[in-house]
């Protein structure tokens, strides 16, 4: 009984750990009169007698509690309902009702897995609904997947030890068991975290802003990366593997990779600086280090602007977060300042004129702000009159501005065809006083 309890656990015994004749010593070095078999079972140990290391009279009274313990009464029943022959080793050593079983525990697990998968995957969708939002349904079929494999790893788990294999095949089922469960956890984690990321898109998309838009899925990313990396750590850990001597053994590498890798980790954190200091929302017209452009996509490594000549541009974000910026689109308005030389045959009644008729030109037109626009007559130019027009433009966009100043443009011209003058140009007038003879 002792050894079909630790072989239907998967616990295994190291020989060379049991004592000889002399007594075991402890951490201190003091010689000890009991030893345990295994950690797992504190119940079962052994006690020093005259004539060596004997089980103790309790460990045999615990041997026949484990064994009722180890094994359900369901599988003693389902063995005793099956004729002798099913008992008879049939296949490397197993028995026909250890295969029926075996076939039994995947059935439950698959049958618990879809009851699961369409009960309290149906009441979480209704409870989604209910909050205002909407469960993909693809995203609510690839949740199924993931269900059936851990109730299955969950049935099989407990009903390893009602098979009554030998140890080797033991573990490995165990193992196999609590990699299953692992991955489906995992998988859960990501098919939450795709729900929670919908849900916030959702809420992105409602409001006005851009950037959370662009914010959510680098968040989605990151999480399923961090879920990943410690769901490996969480499958390795079940299966057998030491993870704090894996992680000890690749110290030094660790390292190299991370210096490797510091200009990724630093273009991640300026994505951070980004998404928490907004200098710039996706759409915007920037200028960052010369390079004039349309913000297009805010990545986890790199911003993409596309250029004035269609190209896309990929800038680190670590450079970005470190770059001045000149947010051109996030400008309430927008100034536009020239000079108009007139020539300087021009009276002094057309010149007023047209400061007048230019004035009456941006006081005309909707997209000029009427509360700061200046026309003067400002300077004598080397070969010009000259009078400054400064004014400042509510539009939308680049597209607009250049509409709108073109229509102001045109109009100005008109006045000069209107009144009669013209706009001079740089030129130069050369005097001569005197001819030489004969020329």
């Amino acid at each position: 009984q002792l050894l079909q309890v630790l072989d239907a656990r998967g616990l295994f015994i190291q020989i060379n750990d049991f004592p000889d004749e002399s007594a075991p010593k402890d951490e201190l070095g003091t010689p000890s009169e009991h030893f345990e078999l295994h950690p797992e079972l504190p119940e079962i140990f052994l006690i020093t007698t005259e004539a060596g290391w004997r089980y103790s009279a309790d460990s045999m009274v615990a041997v026949s509690e484990l064994y009722k313990e180890t094994f359900s009464s369901i599988s003693l029943w389902f063995q005793n309902l099956l004729p002798q022959i099913f008992s008879e080793p049939l296949l490397l050593g197993l028995r026909p009702w250890q295969m029926l079983w075996f076939v039994v525990l995947i059935s439950a697990g698959l049958f618990l897995g879809f009851i699961a998968h369409s009960v309290i995957g149906a009441r979480i969708r209704q409870a989604i609904q209910k909050s205002g939002h909407n469960m993909d349904a693809a995203l609510y079929a690839r949740v199924r997947i993931p269900t059936i494999l851990l109730t299955t790893g969950m049935v099989l788990l407990w009903g390893v030890s009602d098979l009554q294999l030998t140890i080797k095949p033991s573990l490995f089922l165990y193992y196999t068991a609590k990699g299953m469960i692992s991955l489906s956890v995992v998988l859960l984690s990501m098919r939450l975290i795709d729900v929670f990321g919908q849900m916030l898109e959702e809420r992105a998309s409602a409001t006005e802003g851009r950037m959370d838009d662009q914010l959510v899925p680098v968040a989605i990313r990151v999480a399923k990366l961090f879920a990943a990396l410690v769901g490996l750590i969480f499958v390795l850990q079940n299966i057998g593997v030491n993870v704090s001597a894996l992680i000890a053994s690749l110290g030094v590498g660790g390292i190299a990779v991370a210096l490797a890798a510091k200009d990724t980790l630093a273009n991640v954190f300026g994505s951070i600086t980004i998404f928490t200091d907004r200098p710039f929302q996706v759409g915007d017209l920037i200028n960052i280090n010369g390079d004039v452009g349309s913000v297009e996509e805010v990545g986890l490594r790199s911003t993409r602007i596309r250029t004035a000549s269609n190209s896309l541009m990929s800038v680190p974000n670590a450079a970005v977060a470190n770059a001045k910026i000149d947010n051109l689109g996030a400008r309430e308005f927008r100034r536009v300042k020239s000079t108009l030389g007139l020539t300087y045959g021009t009276s002094t009644d057309n010149i007023e004129a047209f400061v007048e008729g230019v004035r009456s030109i941006l006081s005309g037109t909707e997209e000029v702000r009427q509360d700061n626009f200046e026309v003067h007559f400002a300077d004598f130019g080397p070969s010009s009159l000259d009078v400054i027009v400064s004014y400042y433009l509510t539009v939308d966009g680049w597209h607009h501005e250049m509409v709108v100043r073109s229509a102001i443009n045109l109009e100005i011209i008109r006045l000069t065809e209107r009144l009669g003058v013209d706009f001079a140009f740089p030129s130069q007038s050369l005097y001569i006083e005197s001819m030489p003879k004969g020329s």
